[in-house]
C-alpha cells in the first residue's frame, strides 16, 4: 500500500469523524488533521498523540516521507481560513 493511503488510512482510524483528514504528496506528505480531541492540549502533545500512533503503525522509511502533519481544533483551523 503507498504511504499515503497508508497514512490516511491509520489516523482516519484513529481520528474517525467529524475529525476532518487532508494530506498531499508532493515530495514528501504534507497536511492537517482537525479534531475536536485536540482541544485544550499543547501543540506538543498533539504531535506527541499523533507520533505515538505513527510509531506504532509505519515503518522508519514511510515515517521519513512525511514532512509535516498540523494538528489543529476546528475553531483555530475557522480561525485561521477565515483570514485568507
Amino acid at each position: 500500500m503507498e504511504t499515503l493511503e497508508k497514512l490516511k488510512k491509520i489516523l482516519r482510524e484513529a481520528f474517525p469523524p467529524p475529525a476532518t483528514l487532508e494530506l498531499d504528496d508532493d515530495d514528501g506528505i504534507i497536511g492537517v488533521l482537525i479534531s475536536t480531541r485536540f482541544e485544550d492540549m499543547e501543540s506538543i502533545d498533539r504531535q506527541n498523540m499523533i507520533w505515538d500512533i505513527l510509531d506504532k503503525a509505519l515503518t522508519k522509511k514511510e515515517k521519513r516521507q512525511i514532512l509535516t502533519i498540523v494538528a489543529t481544533t476546528p475553531k483555530e483551523y475557522a480561525f485561521h481560513t477565515a483570514k485568507e
